[in-house]
C-alpha cells in the first residue's frame, strides 16, 4: 500500500463496537461482529462468504475437513450440512474418516483430559486425542469390519473417492459423514488416505489379497 493509499483506505472504516442487547439472535451478533476486528471481524467476513457461495448457483462448495474435528464431536455439523445440500465436495484427512466411521458402527469417544497419565492410559489401552479418549478395542472393530465387509467387496484397482464410496454405501448411519456423502452423492477426496488406520488396513489387506488404491485417479475429477 502506498503512503496516499494508507491514508485514503487504511484510515477509512472506523471500529464500530459491538453492542449486546436482550433478545439478540446469534445472526445479529454476527452483523455485529462485522463493523469490529480480529477474529469477531474475519468470522463474520466467513460467514458472509459461505452465504455468497450457497446463493450462487453456479458455485461448487469444497469443505474442507482438517483437525481432529469428528473425536471432537464436530462430525454431525458436516453431516448436516451435506443433508442440507451445502457441500458439494468433501476434501478430508484419512483419520476424521477413521473416526466417523467408528462412531457409525455404534462406538462412541469420550471426554477426558489432555492432563492425563499416557503411560497409564497406555496400560489400559487407552488412546488419547487431546482431550478425548477412545478405547483401542474401536480399532479392533473398525478393522474386522473393514476385512469383512468392505475390502472382499471392492474392484481390484479402486480410487480413493470410490474407496470411500464403497465405504459409505455399508453404512446405516443418517449422523456420518460417510453415509451421508454417499446417499447425497457428494464426493469425498482424501489425498493421504495412507495417513490412517483405514490406509494401513487396506495396505495390510494388499499384502495377502488383490487390491490397489489408485491416488491419482481422482485428480481428473477435482481439478
Amino acid at each position: 500500500m502506498s503512503d496516499d493509499g494508507l491514508k485514503r483506505d487504511g484510515l477509512s472504516t472506523p471500529i464500530k463496537a459491538l453492542e449486546i442487547y436482550d433478545g439478540m439472535s446469534v445472526s445479529d451478533l454476527v452483523r455485529g461482529f462485522s463493523g469490529c476486528a480480529f477474529g469477531a471481524g474475519r468470522l463474520a467476513d466467513a460467514v458472509r462468504i459461505y452465504r455468497e457461495m450457497l446463493e450462487d448457483s453456479d458455485c461448487a462448495v469444497f469443505f474442507g475437513l482438517a483437525g481432529a474435528m469428528v473425536p471432537a464431536g464436530m462430525g454431525r455439523v458436516v453431516s448436516s450440512e451435506i443433508h442440507a445440500g451445502h457441500i458439494d465436495v468433501l476434501v478430508t484427512t484419512g483419520a476424521n474418516m477413521v473416526h466417523d466411521l467408528i462412531e457409525a458402527l455404534g462406538l462412541s469417544h469420550f471426554k477426558g483430559s489432555e492432563l492425563a497419565d499416557d503411560a497409564m492410559l497406555h496400560r489400559h489401552e487407552i488412546n488419547r486425542i487431546y482431550d478425548v479418549f477412545l478405547p483401542e478395542e474401536s480399532f479392533s472393530v473398525l478393522e474386522a469390519w473393514l476385512w469383512e465387509v468392505v475390502f472382499p467387496e471392492l474392484p481390484r484397482v479402486v480410487s480413493i473417492r470410490e474407496f470411500y464410496s464403497r465405504i459409505g454405501e455399508q453404512l446405516d448411519c443418517r449422523d456420518s459423514i460417510l453415509a451421508s456423502a454417499y446417499e447425497a452423492q457428494v464426493p469425498i477426496f482424501c489425498p493421504a488416505v495412507q495417513d490412517s488406520i483405514i490406509g494401513l488396513q487396506a495396505w495390510l489387506y494388499r499384502e495377502t489379497k488383490p487390491l490397489a488404491i489408485d491416488a491419482l485417479a481422482d485428480m481428473g475429477e477435482i481439478v
